[in-house]
């Protein structure tokens, strides 16, 4: 028997999730994918301005870093969405970068990007690593930034045949 306060899953209970979770990832398939990547867009740009708030008293530079973390995560996953690619079932910005088609241009200022996984993954929880800067939270912001941009502008352009 599990420990109080230890959630221990079944299947029956995790079933509809993953099942959606599935779903999730192959929006390839979906005849309205042009609202699916405009709400992602829309979800990243809104985590992004939360990113962007002045730190609260009381919150960590970890908690705005994850923010951004989110909205590069949703942004990459909206140009993968629109150019009809399997989205992976993953929070690494670096594999979602290495799942785009060979047409789009990944630089390596994109890919620097990938340091946000930290902040998405690891960071989130207490004792995890080292304490996020002011500088470190700048840097997230400015990938952040870049990331969106850079989807945003994939996005408006249609696909190389």
């Amino acid at each position: 028997m599990a420990p109080i306060g230890v959630f221990k899953p079944t299947y029956t209970q995790w079933g509809p999730i993953l099942q959606l979770a599935t779903t999730h990832c192959q929006y390839k398939n979906y005849e309205n994918r042009v609202d699916i990547v405009a709400s992602y867009l829309a979800r990243a740009r809104g985590n992004l301005v939360l990113a962007q708030q002045p730190k609260p008293e009381g919150a960590f530079w970890e908690d705005l870093c994850y923010q951004a973390h989110q909205a590069a995560e949703k942004a990459l996953k909206a140009v993968l969405i629109s150019r009809g690619v399997n989205v992976p079932w993953t929070h690494s910005i670096e594999e979602l970068l290495d799942a785009m088609p060979p047409d789009l241009l990944v630089d390596d200022e994109l890919r620097a990007a990938a340091s946000l996984t930290f902040y998405g993954t690891t960071s989130r929880y207490p004792m995890t690593g080292p304490s996020v800067t002011e500088e470190k939270y700048q840097q997230a912001i400015a990938h952040a930034e870049r990331v969106l941009g850079w989807a945003e502008q994939v996005i408006s352009k249609p696909a190389n045949p």
